[in-house]
């Protein structure tokens, strides 16, 4: 029986959406799990992979790219959602793990007269790891055309497809009519050498259980928790909640930051799954020799908000909800430490020319990248969003 697993965002946890739609229609003959969490990126789909919640050989649909577009427009860096984009594709790759990617996008997007930088360098990135996409974007101005309507019409919000216009239908006739498409992607070379580890703090756990997510979980008090790590932190996973406070997070001594772990959007005694990322830059990754610890000693200074996050002191003041998950560690395997991995400088981020097939080598700095594509005849032509309708078609998109 085939494995087919969602990972996305609150698009894909709608009950009447596209992902209940594909269930009720495709349902039988496979084996279907949605392990979508929203507010959140690629990140989510690494953690899963690497708790084995996503079995070798399963076939993902991937729809995180509308939410990592709204992480660059409230402060991630694009070298961030990049590089943890590039962990997910190369973990799946180790795994065998079939992706077909889904692009969504924003309403407000639809009339922006050229993608952000995430969009475009996206484009690029999912041919180099030789996956043909399903991008809603053109296929939403098709189906808004021969409706009549206008394509904000299609939404329920500026942040999700409404369930009732048609739109979404067709859309899961595509996604089951291309299943087959999905690959596992090409190796990402930079990587090679690398691993990623889920780090764990010493010590009791408790457990946190909803009917979609499960996980072992580490009380922030007074004592504060230990985790012995070798390498770079790149992310931490928590359980945030409405009513939660701050931790300070440290390698080896040295302070790395305080994070808000107050969940925005959240009714009083609601708790949930997110992450934090810990840099945004290569020049600014921490590498961690031996040990991290977290604290959580209230600070006199405001703590580092991070998108869906907020920070409200009297909610702070109140019987703390938020718990502490895993690290997300990456280490170079040739070494025991791996301080300035080059790996994670985007000196030469992509393969020689050739390497994937017809994908475009990126320049030795992707902002000059960036730039230069921004700065090209056309944006919009330099990244193609064709399709052919609703049926298979030899192009990405």
């Amino acid at each position: 029986m085939r494995d087919v697993v969602v990972v996305g965002g609150s698009n894909s946890l709608m009950g009447k959406g596209w992902s209940g739609k594909f269930l009720d229609l495709y349902g039988d003959g496979i084996s279907f799990r949605n392990f979508s969490i929203g507010a959140a990126t690629s990140l989510m789909g690494i953690y899963r992979m690497k708790r084995g919640d996503i079995p070798e050989g399963a076939t993902v649909l991937w729809e995180y790219a509308l939410n990592e577009s709204n992480h660059l427009r409230a402060g991630q860096s694009c070298e961030s959602l990049l590089h943890h984009l590039d962990w997910f594709m190369e973990t799946a790759r180790r795994r065998n793990i079939r992706v077909l990617p889904l692009q969504f996008w924003n309403r407000p997007e639809l009339a922006s007269e050229a993608p952000n930088d995430y969009r475009l360098a996206l484009h690029d990135r999912l041919a180099a790891y030789g996956l043909r996409q399903i991008d809603a974007r053109k296929l939403s101005g098709r189906f808004a055309a021969e409706a009549g309507v206008d394509v904000a019409a299609l939404y329920l919000d500026d942040m999700h497809y409404g369930v009732d216009t048609g739109f979404l239908d067709g859309l899961v006739r595509l996604i089951a009519d291309r299943l087959d498409d999905a690959a596992v992607p090409q190796a990402v070379p930079r990587l090679r050498d690398a691993e990623l580890d889920l780090c764990r703090p010493d010590g009791p756990s408790g457990r946190f259980e909803t009917s979609v997510f499960q996980a072992d979980t580490y009380p922030l008090n007074g004592e504060g928790l230990s985790i012995a790590a070798q390498g770079n932190l790149l992310a931490s996973f928590v359980i945030a909640g409405d009513e939660g406070g701050a931790v300070t997070v440290s390698a080896d001594g040295e302070r790395i930051g305080t994070y808000s772990l107050q969940a925005a959007g959240l009714k009083p005694q609601v708790r949930i799954f997110k992450h934090l990322v810990h840099w945004k830059s290569a020049g600014d990754l921490r590498p961690v020799r031996s040990s991290l610890s977290l604290s959580a000693v209230r600070l006199a200074a405001r703590p580092i908000v991070q998108n869906m996050y907020k920070w409200n002191e009297a909610s702070a003041q109140a019987a703390r909800s938020d718990e502490y998950v895993c690290a997300l560690i990456e280490r170079d395997i040739n070494s025991a430490t791996c301080p300035n991995r080059p790996s994670l400088r985007w000196q030469d981020p992509w393969p020689p020319a050739n390497a994937y097939g017809p994908a475009l080598r990126v320049p030795q700095d992707l902002a000059g990248w960036l730039r230069a594509k921004r700065h090209s005849a056309s944006a919009k032509s330099a990244i193609s969003f064709s399709v052919s309708g609703w049926s298979r078609s030899p192009t990405s998109g």
